[in-house]
């Protein structure tokens, strides 16, 4: 099975739930007031991807490792179970606090940008002083696979996504699963109506704090969000043993179970 959808009753651990929502509040206060500012937005909208090497995403890095490590084994052993993994460590990767932004926040010049079509990534476009998240406009389908290229196909490895604001409904973009795997990930030039068809993409309520998992070749996008509230998300990756470890330019933490 290329996705699970854990129990809402699992329990991730009441600190899990507030030292998330307490790191995640504490920097949308700031970006909201920047925003009614209009401090937020890079002056220069059409500015080319230079990456985001001086973005603030690994400074909150280390603090949310640390909130993994004091989640409840329970949680943690429910990931790999539900994938029918047996082993006495999870090594976890990549973690990310992730925002959808309002489609009304979002500068009409930027939806038309043609690196919002590929990607729905918005960081290159936002201030570096506030680019403690992961902002998009909204996430075109793809598979993670195209985080791990060098990955053997052999390997796996794993996504866990839980929503922090509200649970996940059409209404603020809605999460879809492709029913068919993707053997490779498709060029990124691709139309993402064309990979959209109703019979093979399903979609998903998830409450607020109800994780779900996927591996790397399970076809997935959420939509725009159309709520006036951002719609933010916990997220890491992991995989059950190094074996299946992918390479990495960042930090990985292991933890017993």
């Amino acid at each position: 099975m290329n996705y699970s959808v854990l129990e809402k009753k699992l329990d991730i651990g009441k600190e899990f739930k507030g030292f998330l929502t307490q790191i995640f509040d504490e920097k949308l206060d700031c970006i909201i007031e920047a925003i009614h500012k209009r401090q937020f937005w890079c002056d220069d909208l059409s500015l080319n991807y230079l990456g985001t090497i001086e973005d603030k995403r690994k400074i909150i890095e280390p603090k949310l490792f640390n909130i993994l490590r004091a989640s409840s084994k329970n949680f943690l052993r429910g990931l790999l179970e539900s994938f029918d993994l047996k082993s006495k460590e999870i090594h976890i990767f990549l973690p990310r606090l992730l925002v959808t932004m309002p489609y009304d926040l979002i500068p009409k010049e930027l939806l038309k940008s043609d690196l919002l079509v590929k990607s729905g990534f918005l960081n290159p476009f936002v201030e570096k002083e506030y680019s403690y998240f992961s902002f998009f406009s909204d996430h075109p389908p793809h598979i993670d696979l195209i985080d791990y290229k060098d990955l053997d196909s052999h390997k796996r490895v794993y996504t866990c996504l839980i929503p922090l604001t509200s649970s996940i409904n059409q209404n603020n973009g809605g999460l879809y699963l492709s029913k068919d795997e993707w053997p490779y990930f498709p060029d990124m030039s691709f139309k993402r109506c064309e990979n959209l068809q109703a019979n093979n993409w399903q979609s998903f309520f998830i409450d607020q704090f109800q994780p779900i998992a996927w591996n790397q070749y399970q076809p997935h996008t959420l939509g725009y969000n159309k709520n006036v509230n951002m719609t933010g998300f916990f997220r890491f990756c992991f995989c059950h043993d190094l074996n299946n470890k992918p390479i990495l330019r960042s930090p990985f933490i292991s933890i017993n179970l």
